[in-house]
């Protein structure tokens, strides 16, 4: 169990290297040997986890147990120091008495005298929290400083200036903190990493980053800052990542163009509503540009300067303009791509654009993931993405396309996803996928699409198999009929909410992959079976879910193949019309897989006996609930084996049942009646839930 330390009794050594202290306060300590550059050294971690309140201050004990001396393992390399890392979690800040707990003598050094102190982790609990400059007094050799503090409203002005001069990387996060001191940052020159995110910053001015020239990444994100100086990045040339997402920004500082070690550039979810256009063009480094959820209209037409070297912009205008008149501008301009040659990602989801000039892309020669969803473009020049051949995932949802051209993707033979969702497309060109073979998941859902061309797919006819799925998704569109569905490699196929009235089983003859299938919300009244030889009718090994739910069919379809994966079906929301023989036409359509069976709401109006020795072994979970079953209808049987004699139930098939809906007191009272003479035919672990009668 442990024992209590000699000099502390309300301590308990666990084991080698942790200790509980009253019962609140756990401490632990362990080493791990690193490597960096052929030099070996050793860092020792220090945890201090607070769970109540206290008799005592925790760094009481805290002191104790980095005093303690223990070996280190000693390297004879050219850096044989010992570095260490504290993390402080729950804990509330050292007592006044308390505040040069690393000072002192030893300048930095704790526990051993040559275990410098190199990473300190500070997690407040949820409390009022203040710090002073004391409370890092003597870390002078501090490298990273991690303070995490929800209560935390105010700082002093001179908080780190015991620290700053080698600090690399400092995050200061989740306070309540609105304003920060003019010389905050002072003295920290050689500041790598400055992480202020999800604090309640109204402001952030130029000065802070008057000293760090030497910094690499700044994350200001999810605070409140609406405006940013414009040179506040004139001293940070050596900037890599910036991250602004989540403020209340209107622009850019003009600055940013000045960045040219820039590499990452989020700026989203702001309010930004213009973006000088030839100023992340000219950045050589920047690959990534995050500028969705803010409040751009259009790029590419001329507006008032804002600094004489930066005159061209992408403008905001107070009301949409006509579309025919941005449309016929777009097509003018020249060199109105927004991003340089090394762009990978561009982001512009979630704005309002009303339309993309020509050329929008044209210079992104390196481009693979373009998201442009959820704005107002109308219009798609044919050539827009005739450069971009690196183009790995296009998302265009939510917009207002009617017409997509023909030949839009012929360059874009890389293409792994397209999404054109939430659209007014009505169809698309018998060659509009030609090129584009390497695609994986095709997205055409809720548009106005009533027909197709039937050979639409057949390019995925050639495929090579490198999609781990393959999704179609064609739902909630106007299809009367489905087209030819030559992709051997499709997994996933929905036609939901469509306007189908026949479904031919042999259009899924191809896609031998398949995995899901949802026909679910049309107008089906029969599903007609392939009359192929028996080896093409049973083509299938990997379908296991299939939706007919909310249709027009009277039968239970048997789709003339063998389904020996199938562990789902929902035929719900349909119209049979006879009494139904479940447990024959399960079999018939060779169900030997099937979990899960829903027939509710489908006017079911009994259930005919049809007794026979093969069983639907693994079916768990059937729903009946609102019909017009009677199960009256049984057969007299004997359990050999048992010498018990009863009445055989429709259910008696179903050997594995655990959960079945019913509705009526006659289908409760021809449930029990059975169960009673012949308890054997349903399993122990069965579940009958019995609402009240309603109507159906």
């Amino acid at each position: 169990m442990g024992y209590h330390c000699i000099h502390e009794p309300k301590c308990i050594r666990l084991r080698r290297d942790e200790f509980f202290c009253e019962d609140k306060v756990l401490i632990r300590r362990f080493m791990v040997n690193m490597q960096q550059e052929k030099q070996v050294y050793t860092r020792v971690y220090y945890t201090m986890e607070c769970m109540e309140e206290t008799e005592e201050d925790p760094y009481n004990y805290l002191s104790l147990i980095l005093s303690t001396n223990f070996s280190v393992p000693f390297y004879r390399y050219s850096n044989n120091s010992t570095d260490g890392e504290l993390r402080v979690t729950d804990c509330s800040i050292p007592s006044s008495n308390l505040s040069v707990l690393f000072g002192g003598e030893s300048a930095g050094f704790f526990g051993r005298r040559d275990i410098i102190l190199e990473i300190l982790t500070v997690d407040c609990k949820d409390e009022e929290t203040h710090f002073s400059m004391n409370h890092w007094s003597g870390l002078e050799t501090l490298k990273k400083l991690y303070i995490i503090c929800p209560k935390l409203s105010k700082v002093d002005n001179d908080l780190f200036s015991g620290v700053s001069k080698r600090l690399e990387h400092l995050q200061f996060t989740d306070t309540e903190i609105q304003y920060l001191p003019k010389r905050f940052f002072s003295n920290m020159e050689v500041m790598e990493t400055l992480d202020l995110r999800r604090n309640k910053l109204r402001s952030f001015r130029s000065s802070y980053l008057r000293s760090m020239w030497n910094l690499k990444k700044l994350y200001l994100s999810e605070n409140e800052i609406d405006s940013l100086d414009d040179d506040i990045f004139f001293q940070t040339k050596q900037l890599t990542h910036l991250k602004l997402e989540s403020n209340s920004l209107t622009a850019l500082p003009t600055s940013v163009c000045s960045l040219r070690n820039l590499q990452n550039l989020n700026a989203g979810y702001n309010r930004i509503s213009f973006i000088p256009k030839d100023c992340l063009r000219s950045l050589p480094s920047l690959f990534s540009i995050y500028l969705n959820g803010n409040r751009l209209f259009t790029f590419g037409l001329a507006s008032e300067s804002i600094l004489p070297n930066y005159n061209n912009e992408l403008s905001s205008f107070e009301t949409l303009p006509n579309s025919s008149t941005t449309l016929e501008q777009s097509r003018n301009l020249k060199n109105t791509w927004i991003g340089g040659r090394g762009v990978w990602d561009l982001l512009l989801d979630n704005n309002s654009l009303s339309s993309l000039p020509d050329e929008a892309f044209y210079g992104m020669v390196k481009l693979k993931v373009l998201k442009i969803s959820s704005n107002k473009i109308s219009h798609f020049p044919e050539n827009i993405f005739s450069r971009n051949k690196n183009l790995y995932h296009l998302l265009a949802s939510n917009n207002l396309f009617t017409h997509i051209p023909a030949r839009l993707l012929k360059n874009n033979t890389r293409l792994r996803t397209l999404d054109l969702s939430h659209n007014l497309i009505e169809t698309l060109h018998e060659d509009f996928f030609s090129n584009s073979i390497k695609l994986c998941h095709i997205d055409i859902s809720d548009n106005r699409i009533h027909h197709l061309p039937d050979k639409i797919f057949k390019p995925f006819k050639s495929q090579k198999p490198e999609c781990l799925e393959f999704v179609l998704d064609m739902s909630r569109n106007r299809l009367k009929d489905v087209p030819e569905l030559s992709i051997p490699e499709l997994t996933h196929l929905d036609l939901s909410g469509n306007h189908l009235t026949l479904f031919k089983t042999e259009i899924l003859l191809q896609p031998s992959r398949l995995q899901e299938l949802n026909l679910s919300h049309n107008l089906l009244h029969t599903i007609e079976n392939s009359d192929g030889p028996v080896e093409i009718k049973y083509p299938f090994g990997k379908l296991e879910v299939i939706d007919l739910s909310s249709n027009q069919l009277t039968e239970l379809p048997t789709f003339g193949f063998k389904l020996a994966t199938l562990k789902h079906l929902n035929v719900s929301s349909n119209n049979f019309k006879e009494p139904l023989s479940i447990t024959m036409s399960l079999c018939h359509a060779y169900f030997h897989s099937l979990e899960t069976l829903d027939m509710s709401r489908s006017r079911l109006k009994g259930m005919v006996l049809r007794y026979d020795y093969i069983t639907v072994e693994k079916l768990k979970h059937m729903d009946l609930s609102h019909n017009f079953i009677d199960l009256e209808d049984c057969i007299e049987a004997v359990d050999a084996r048992r010498l018990v004699w009863g009445c055989v139930s429709p259910l008696y098939s179903f050997t594995a049942l655990e959960l079945l809906p019913i509705l009526t007191a006659s289908v409760i009272f021809s449930l029990l009646l059975p169960l009673l003479f012949s308890p054997s035919t349903v399993p122990s672990s069965a579940v009958v839930k019995i609402p009240f009668p309603l109507n159906p």
